[in-house]
């Protein structure tokens, strides 16, 4: 999508901060939440935006992406970083899919991916889909957050599954053992 003609020209930078946050950065949202879109794309819409932001008049911009894509608070200008905010809708669908495992959906991949195990523990597969793919990246993002909260502990492995975080285990007497954290 570009800025060209009268919107480049009469458009302020909160202007042109404004439509890029309304209309570029909304537009992939659908897309990301179900797949993975490469990087290759999502690099292709941040040089849009920032072009877009400063539009031809100037051969020079005067802040790097990086700062731009800082909160406010930060300094920058909020813009979303599309790489980080498509993990992160894969990953909430990946919670999703956690979440409700009778629902349509989780069936279907339970049966096709991982008949034998949990989610958590599934594996890529010979000829996975796009959306398993997907999937399987939002899980990894993910995945180092998580901890299983300890109930009756009859649903728990733990000698696979994390349920303290890291170090926890981890005192002088143990310390660089991996088992331990």
């Amino acid at each position: 999508m570009k800025l060209e003609g009268w919107k480049e020209k009469l458009l302020s930078k909160a202007g042109k901060e404004t439509l890029i946050k309304t209309v570029v950065q909304v537009l992939p949202q659908h897309a990301m939440s179900i797949f993975k879109i490469p990087i290759s794309v999502c690099k292709a819409i941040i040089e849009q935006k920032t072009a877009n932001f400063w539009g031809k008049q100037n051969s020079q911009n005067w802040r790097k992406w990086e700062m731009l894509k800082k909160s406010k608070i930060d300094g920058g200008l909020g813009f979303r970083d599309l790489i980080t905010f498509d993990k992160a809708m894969l990953g909430k669908q990946v919670w999703r899919l956690a979440q409700n495992p009778s629902s349509l959906w989780s069936r279907i991949f339970k049966g096709i991916y991982f008949p034998n195990c949990d989610l958590w523990a599934a594996k890529r597969g010979a000829r996975p889909s796009w959306g398993w793919q997907s999937l399987l990246t939002g899980r990894d993002s993910i995945n180092p957050e998580i901890r299983w909260a300890i109930s009756n502990g009859k649903r728990i492995n733990i000698r696979e599954q994390k349920w303290l975080p890291p170090g926890v285990l981890g005192g002088p007497a143990n310390r660089g053992d991996p088992r331990t954290g």
